[in-house]
């Protein structure tokens, strides 16, 4: 059996992973990520369309407070993967400026775990 962190982790991922296939290139957002998003770890050569985005939790770390209060902080690593022969800086550049109005806009998960 999974443990409960273990799987909050996992449901903090998947929330991103679900926010982040909302970003379908109508207004507010630049590019179309055409529901290319993964949950996972994924290598260029088990893509095959482009661009595509890869959520993946990363270390846990803790701090611990007064009165048996801890802080968790969970690191996650966003790989994002494009294919413009033209300007591939430009389409990542864009993509990550719809990535971050997703944080921005979903910085409190809490409604989307619980």
């Amino acid at each position: 059996m999974a443990s409960t962190y273990r799987t909050k982790r996992y449901k903090i991922v998947e929330a991103y992973v679900e926010q982040l296939k909302g970003i379908n290139g109508q207004s507010p957002y630049n590019s179309n990520l055409f529901n290319e998003v993964h949950g996972v770890t994924l290598f260029i050569d088990q893509l095959s369309q482009f661009p595509s985005v890869c959520v993946i939790a990363g270390d846990e770390t803790r701090q611990y407070q007064p009165d048996g209060f801890k802080w968790r902080f969970l690191n996650m690593e966003i790989r994002i993967y494009v294919s413009d022969e033209e300007d591939p800086q430009e389409e990542l550049a864009l993509i990550l400026e719809d990535v971050e109005r997703v944080i921005d806009n979903n910085d409190v998960l809490t409604t989307m775990i619980v």
